[in-house]
């Protein structure tokens, strides 16, 4: 007989994040940047003077947004004719928040057919709280659910992309978006190096930006072998609860799963531990 699953049967009020950042509607576009650069944000709520949540903005869209308005001149940079561009010229309006009576598993479910990283969580709808991907992966690196104690072969990606260690970040973003895929597998040769996520390279992105918009700097090509951080790959015999641990210590989306001479099997992410919570 089945266990219970007790990460979905308990109150959201429990797992959620309360006392979120958010952002006001003068919030500017550099203000933001400056946060995914120092602090590593990556998603705010669009908050009124009411607190009503009006809006959503990602790392992504940060990122994306101050490419397209760099100037350069230092003078103009993140600026337009009507002065500093602000969150409302690029956040977007459709926000999907629950509130503290939603049902968890519907919670979760919500999050991955919508393709979002976090929701937001309302009283009388004012914004109190977020529930994020990180959140469920923490519950279930401490629960007892049935999946916890299944071997990663049971959910990996066995054909993920792959890149070799000299690509350019922009060339890792091409290859994941021609696949539709969120992150790629540096190789050396035969022998897997690491996992760079779309997150990691648009963190890459801010702080490439920040440095040129607060030092006077000159871009720079960023390498794949520049952003991967520690190499860190689990056994196809690992359990799903060791994997998500990981993830959640070492703050990463994906994790590279080789066998014991280091040949790649496979790939395990984030979102396949939140779909196996289901």
């Amino acid at each position: 007989m089945a266990t219970a699953k007790p990460i979905l049967s308990q109150p959201l009020s429990t797992i959620v994040t309360y006392n979120p950042m958010s952002a006001s509607l003068d919030t500017t576009l550099e203000e933001l940047l400056e946060q995914v650069y120092m602090v590593g944000f990556h998603h705010w709520p669009v908050i009124d003077d009411d607190r009503r949540v009006v809006g959503i903005v990602s790392d992504e869209d940060v990122v994306r947004t101050a490419a397209m308005h760099e100037s350069a001149h230092m003078s103009n940079r993140f600026r337009d004719a009507r002065g500093p561009i602000r969150i409302t010229e690029f956040m977007s309006t459709k926000v999907y928040a629950i509130s503290y009576d939603t049902d968890v598993s519907a919670a979760l479910q919500m999050m991955l057919e919508k393709g979002v990283n976090s929701l937001p969580v309302t009283e009388d709808d004012r914004l109190s709280a977020m529930v994020t991907s990180s959140d469920f992966l923490r519950e279930f690196s401490f629960s007892e659910h049935d999946a916890c104690h299944a071997a990663v072969t049971t959910y990996l990606d066995l054909t993920p992309v792959q890149v070799p260690f000299d690509s350019s970040i922009e060339e890792v973003k091409m290859a994941c978006e021609a696949e539709g895929a969120i992150y790629a597998v540096v190789m050396n040769g035969d022998f897997p190096l690491g996992v760079i996520s779309r997150r990691d390279i648009r963190r890459a992105k801010s702080r490439d930006l920040a440095r040129v918009m607060y030092l006077s700097e000159d871009p720079k090509s960023i390498r794949a072998t520049d952003i991967i951080r520690e190499s860190h790959s689990i056994l196809p015999t690992d359990t799903m609860r060791n994997a998500a641990r990981t993830m959640q210590n070492m703050q990463l989306q994906a994790l590279v799963v080789s066998n014991r001479q280091n040949d790649l099997v496979g790939v395990l992410t984030q979102e396949q531990i939140l779909h196996a919570m289901l």
